[in-house]
């Protein structure tokens, strides 16, 4: 077993003009610059649940206790967990997950208009 992230498994159709992954893949120079890609995506990942640690365990904690949980849910344990921590989010290096939200459709909608 390697070190490498990068599955053959996604070859399995084989080597042809449809299958890009296999082309990229077949050569050294593109399954090193993949791997490598591949490589910092999970890096960065790994950051972002390292410093969002108390809103991925408030998440989680929630989904065990009731199995399942849509839209105002999900913000609302997330703001509840944000409002609990010591340091607000921003303060420890990185951006509230919050606050990056885009807005609700029904914010964006014309008054006017029949929905």
């Amino acid at each position: 077993m390697t070190d490498s992230l990068v599955s053959f498994m996604a070859m399995e159709e084989g080597l042809n003009e449809r299958n890009v992954v296999a082309k990229v893949l077949s050569d050294p120079d593109g399954r090193a610059r993949t791997d490598r890609l591949l490589k910092e995506a999970k890096l960065a990942v790994k950051e972002q649940l390292d410093l969002h640690r108390p809103l991925v365990e408030a998440l989680r904690d929630a989904l065990l206790e009731r199995e399942e949980l849509i839209g105002s849910e999900i913000l609302e344990v997330l703001a509840e967990a944000e409002a609990g921590l010591a340091a607000p989010l921003p303060a420890r290096g990185g951006p509230s997950l919050l606050a990056s939200r885009p807005a609700p459709r029904a914010a964006l909608a014309d008054p006017g208009q029949a929905r």
